[in-house]
């Protein structure tokens, strides 16, 4: 695939045997961190691509309309598979709390044959998400507000935690 004519040719990484990273926890969790820190590991062969970054792309920070959502769902899928395809590692910075966002992403690396794995950030309590969002805002950084990741904490994971517990 040519990108730019006489100037940039893609061949990927034809043979590796690449992964999929998807982590998942409320915003503040470590999981950003914890992506940049994988992707520089090995920075030639990692990618991290993020809704934020395709929110601010679209001009919509913090939340994107539904249609802004869509088309964000639709550029991630399209660039994730576009890596994977020629041999790169992907991590996906999103929440992943959502109902159907893993599946999402594992269908994908299935149908391509590409390992996946899932790092569970939903330990860190709400508390020390808040904690960390606030230092984010006072050292200039983006950050989310206690009120969405209580918000958050309270329509995605509380409600499966209490729906384990026996009646």
């Amino acid at each position: 695939m040519q990108i730019f004519s006489g100037v940039t040719t893609v061949t990927g990484y034809p043979h590796r045997d690449n992964v999929l990273l998807i982590p998942r926890g409320l915003p503040g969790s470590g999981k950003s961190t914890a992506l940049q820190n994988w992707k520089e590991l090995d920075p030639q062969h990692r990618e991290v691509l993020g809704r934020d970054d395709w929110r601010k792309i679209l001009g919509c920070l913090p939340v994107g309309k539904p249609h802004q959502e869509a088309a964000i769902t639709l550029m991630m899928t399209a660039s994730v598979e576009a890596l994977l395809r020629h041999g790169w590692d992907v991590g996906v910075d999103a929440t992943h709390i959502q109902p159907g966002t893993l599946e999402h992403w594992t269908s994908l690396a299935e149908h391509l044959g590409v390992r996946y794995q899932i790092v569970d950030f939903t330990h860190i309590s709400p508390e020390e998400c808040i904690r960390r969002d606030l230092a984010r805002r006072d050292s200039g950084g983006r950050y989310v507000t206690a009120k969405v990741i209580n918000a958050m904490n309270q329509r995605y994971l509380e409600p499966s935690v209490l729906a384990r517990q026996p009646e």
